[in-house]
């Protein structure tokens, strides 16, 4: 019997008014090394060390996630696209990672469990997202690029334009079967 955990990543882009101009769903399998390390220091106890090559948005190697952090979701206009050793948001396009709203674990078909985490940023001027991601804020939640901030999730995608008051909401739903 094999298992697996797989995310899925949706998109909406919303304009001024609410109604929806742009969707975006990718399915895939690809976890963040800086996740699994996540993992391993919430059941095995603070046990990441140097090996497991954690790093924080800054670049710099890290063995702790702080038991206070908080998570966070970025988006930016970065295009590289996301590898398993990536640790931040290639191009921020803001300063402060958004509060992300955490559902319920649900069961479905089978032995199959969900998580979903929400957040979502309302752009004054506009903008082109390309990518986004959650972030563990336990350096800070007002400035992204912050010594402490572990990036959990990137992914990459063709540009959705947000018009001027749009709302980009991303969604990461994360299911183990």
């Amino acid at each position: 019997m094999s298992h697996n955990l797989k995310i899925r990543f949706e998109g909406i882009a919303t304009d001024k008014n609410g109604h929806i101009t742009d969707r975006i769903i990718i399915e895939k399998d690809l976890i963040l090394r800086n996740l699994l390390c996540e993992a391993k220091q919430l059941l095995f106890s603070p046990a990441v060390v140097a090996a497991d090559g954690m790093k924080d948005v800054l670049g710099s190697a890290t063995n702790t996630i702080a038991v206070a952090s908080s998570l966070r979701g970025m988006q930016g206009s970065g295009v590289t696209a996301e590898t398993s050793a990536d640790f931040r948001i290639q191009t921020p396009l803001y300063t402060a990672p958004d509060a992300v709203s955490v559902g319920n674990v649900t069961l479905g078909a089978g032995n199959q469990v969900t998580l979903a985490f929400t957040s979502a940023h309302t752009y004054a001027g506009g903008a082109t997202v390309t990518e986004a991601g959650l972030a563990y804020c336990g350096g800070s939640t007002v400035t992204y690029l912050t010594a402490g901030n572990i990036q959990a999730t990137r992914d990459t995608f063709a540009g959705v334009v947000i018009g001027a008051g749009g709302t980009f909401t991303s969604t990461y739903t994360f299911t183990v079967n």
